[in-house]
């Protein structure tokens, strides 16, 4: 994004910056986090199965209320502690790593819980 590319005009207009600012270091742990975070969310997907979304799907529900409603409240809390653990990991020392590590098993129990106890 420098000042030659398409929208290089308009960010030099509207003094936005990017670089060594707050969107570009979003943008950066973003690109960097993203991998770690569906590394962890595809699995938990696939254990979950489709059922409930089909469900949702067949009552009527289209793909945006399914994957607000459905999907995305059964992966929050691995959304929430990937989140933090993705962010931060060189800073986590060992027993904060542990810490992260029990908290994730602690959420996909619940979630395992909340799937099979309704």
């Amino acid at each position: 994004m420098n000042r030659a590319g398409w929208l290089g005009p308009w960010m030099t207009a509207h003094d936005f910056k990017v670089i060594l600012a707050v969107p570009g270091i979003v943008l950066a742990t973003v690109f960097v986090t993203l991998p770690f975070v569906v590394c962890e969310l595809i699995p938990l997907m696939q254990e979950q199965g489709t059922e409930e979304e089909q469900a949702a799907l067949s009552l009527g529900a289209n793909g945006w209320q399914t994957f607000w409603h459905v999907a995305l409240p059964n992966v929050r809390w691995t959304l929430q502690l990937d989140g933090f653990a993705g962010r931060y990991p060189v800073q986590l020392s060992g027993v904060q790593r542990q810490r992260v590590v029990l908290a994730r098993a602690a959420a996909r129990s619940l979630v395992r819980q909340e799937l099979v106890c309704g």
